[in-house]
């Protein structure tokens, strides 16, 4: 790939020689201090340097370890044209610190090389780090004529996602040293990406973004509201307004604008208990990219009145579900946020309402089942046992079930179970009421009679009625059977 001027032929040696070592207050670290620090890369080049004659660049690194890798490349005008990896040449120096120096030459003899307008990229990298990168732009040149400004984009390493308004850092410099005028073109990438030898853009398709800089380093807010989802190709341009010799520098990024589409499947209702409901968040998708790389961000908040308290949260890329417990009734809101490569985000919600079951009242007495409604007699001289322990309930209420005893309507016990006997205000009867209440205070009730059997026999009603009826009718058939006999007094109607 070339742009702009064709590529120079340039005779780089890279010497690995000797050097005295090196200790400086710039790169002590004390034993106190000691800890797993990135990697430092120092470049003994100034940015914006013309070379003239033969110029040997020192390349520092600084760490604990050795670095499993450290290369070097060379950019001239834009293209790259060549990459030396150097990590068994460097040279290591005596340190007593724990941080250690290694160094390596390149050696530029601008004599017998083409005039280039020439990027350095060192990277050192070690395993489970991001590699570390240093530039340094510089012309070559063996007579006064101006050669095009230099560009470059630091390396993004995957993380080349872009959406809406994304800020670039990069460096440039312009031979006279002045700043050079940076813009930028965007067009969808082709099967093979930054391919293109000649950018045609139209001006109007051309954008000049405010650009700040420090000395040579320049930081512009690159645009992509306007694209599409997808691969895009982007190229900056430095022009230098003296010349108006201009150099172009392609990356390549993913944009993605659109936020994913969230899906939330899962029940609205569950009932109390100690069993898991599952909600699953496999659906969700984010449009052009897929699913790859999305985070997952589970919440669950339980709504108490006007306001909501977060009992749950979890995140994760392989977070696509979530199990949630019933042992606690009451109205939850289920969340799901997805955020994609690009830091775009979008939050679906769904209610789940956790259904207390109420507890079922169950009584004994001496060991016999009751019912409500059932009438016990038993004597003001016995004592009785009263238990509740065939109440039931869900299983995570059981253990904190409450059991409330009355008589008469009136609390006399609290507990499980115990011996009871005839209350000394009661008179021939009282009523026995068993109120079983869960951890949401709701409470089912049982209420039976206790009378005394020793104050008369107690004549059921209905065997009354039906007595007094049958003696009615028997008397009526005597009466009718005895007029039938003997003549009537009375009158007749004719």
């Amino acid at each position: 790939m070339s742009m702009g001027r064709d590529r120079p032929s340039l005779w780089i040696v890279l010497f690995c020689s000797i050097i005295s070592p090196i200790v400086t207050n710039q790169y002590t670290v004390s034993a106190e201090e000691n800890t797993d620090y990135p990697i430092i890369i120092d470049i003994s080049l100034d940015d914006g340097t013309i070379l003239t004659d033969v110029t040997t660049i020192t390349v520092y690194i600084e760490n604990e370890n050795q670095p499993d890798s450290v290369t070097w490349e060379l950019l001239s005008s834009g293209a790259s044209f060549s990459f030396v990896n150097v990590t068994d040449n460097m040279e290591i120096h005596d340190s007593q610190l724990d941080r250690k120096y290694w160094s390596f030459d390149i050696t530029i003899d601008a004599q017998t090389t083409s005039s280039c307008s020439c990027v350095l990229i060192i990277q050192a990298s070690e395993t489970g780090n991001l590699p570390i990168e240093e530039s340094r732009s510089f012309f070559v040149s063996d007579s006064s004529a101006q050669l095009p400004p230099t560009i470059y984009v630091k390396s993004l390493y995957g993380d080349n996602w872009f959406s809406h308004v994304q800020t670039l850092n990069g460096i440039s410099s312009a031979m006279n040293g002045d700043k050079p005028d940076i813009s930028y073109a965007i067009q969808e990438s082709p099967t093979v990406k930054c391919s293109s030898d000649d950018v045609t853009m139209q001006a109007s398709e051309k954008y000049y973004p405010e650009v700040a800089w420090l000395d040579n380093e320049f930081t512009i807010s690159l645009d992509v509201s306007d694209s599409i989802d997808g691969w895009h190709d982007i190229y900056l341009t430095s022009r230098d307004l003296l010349t108006a010799l201009t150099t172009t520098f392609c990356l390549s990024v993913r944009v993605d604008n659109t936020p994913p589409t969230v899906s939330i499947q899962g029940p609205g209702e569950s009932s109390e208990g100690f069993s898991m409901v599952n909600f699953d968040g496999s659906d969700t998708d984010d449009y052009h990219w897929g699913r790859s790389g999305l985070v997952y961000v589970w919440s669950v908040n339980e709504i108490v009145g006007p306001s909501s308290r977060n009992v749950l949260v979890q995140s994760g890329e392989n977070v696509r579900s979530i199990s949630i417990e019933t042992s606690i009734s009451g109205i939850y809101e289920i969340s799901l946020t997805a955020i994609d490569n690009a830091g775009n985000s979008a939050t679906s919600t769904q209610p789940l309402i956790i259904e207390n079951i109420a507890p079922i009242a169950r009584l004994l007495i001496d060991g016999i089942p009751v019912f409500d409604g059932d009438e016990i007699n038993i004597p003001k001289t016995s004592s009785f046992t009263i238990d509740a322990k065939d109440s039931s309930d869900t299983e995570n209420d059981l253990d904190g079930l409450r059991y409330v005893w009355r008589v008469d309507n009136v609390p006399v016990y609290e507990g499980s179970g115990r011996e009871m006997f005839w209350p000394d205000d009661a008179g021939g009867r009282f009523i026995l009421t068993l109120e079983v209440i869960d951890d949401d205070y709701v409470s089912s009730m049982i209420s039976v009679t206790i009378m005394d059997n020793d104050t008369g026999f107690s004549f059921p009603v209905s065997l009354l009625i039906f007595l007094i009826s049958a003696c009615f009718l028997g008397y009526a058939s005597s009466r009718r059977m005895h007029g039938a006999d003997s003549d009537s007094d009375i009158p007749k109607w004719v």
